[in-house]
């Protein structure tokens, strides 16, 4: 018997496999999706729909850049812009899934 096995819950070669699976899982979502703050105000983002931006160009909180259609913040948009702070999910592609606003 290996000395500290009775204590333990599970063999420690199991715990580091548990360990590595569950960072796994963080880092994959970590890759899949960011966070970025926007301040647009509408008269930057008005030129969405007159056809000359289409894409946006952010820094996530975590430092990366990230470029992203413009419309899919169309739900968000208000009179005053586009404001606030939202997840953006991507594929196993880097392709657009979906956004959310925090």
């Amino acid at each position: 018997m290996v000395a500290g096995w009775a204590r333990a819950a599970c063999p420690p070669g199991l715990l580091i496999q548990k360990n590595l699976i569950q960072n796994n899982r963080q880092l994959k979502d970590h890759m899949s999706s960011l966070v970025v703050n926007l301040a647009i105000p509408a008269e930057e983002f008005v030129r969405l729909y007159q056809g000359s931006a289409k894409v946006v160009i952010a820094k996530s909180l975590d430092g990366r850049q990230v470029k992203f259609p413009a419309d899919i913040l169309r739900p968000y948009v208000l009179h005053q812009g586009v404001y606030g702070q939202f997840k953006i999910h991507f594929d196993e592609f880097h392709k657009f899934k979906s956004i959310e606003k925090l």
